[in-house]
């Protein structure tokens, strides 16, 4: 689903990956990324939960208009996990690594709009 007003669009994403256990994130990205002809950097997937039994992940994805529109729109956990956002250093980064733990806001609800399947080949 195209959403105008976040210069954005949004999709439930099911990922078929028969033989292995899960797929990692930064496969999911560059697989959409070529299916939608843009580029990893604005792309931003979140949620997968795996189905019993395995073989099959769901999850949320959307894709940004432009780099600019995504660091306006997305929250900032989500962007320094994709290493846009370096969060300020505080005491606790002393303890807790800057990347994994930031003090940013907490992910919302999703509406689920629109599904996209993805076929994980075993060459990757």
């Amino acid at each position: 689903m195209t959403n105008r007003l976040l210069q954005r669009k949004q999709m439930v994403i099911d990922v078929l990956h028969p033989g292995k256990a899960t797929v990692p994130k930064t496969e999911i990205r560059e697989k959409l990324a070529k299916m939608y002809k843009t580029t990893p950097d604005v792309i931003f997937v979140f949620g997968f939960r795996t189905h019993f039994g395995g073989g099959k992940t769901t999850g949320f994805g959307m894709i940004y208009d432009s780099l600019d529109y995504a660091k306006k729109n997305e929250p900032k956990h989500r962007l320094a996990r994709v290493g846009v956002f370096i969060c300020s250093s505080t005491t606790e980064d002393i303890f807790f690594p800057v990347a994994l733990y930031c003090e940013c806001s907490k992910m919302g609800k999703t509406e689920q709009s629109g599904r996209v399947s993805v076929q994980m080949d075993k060459e990757l």
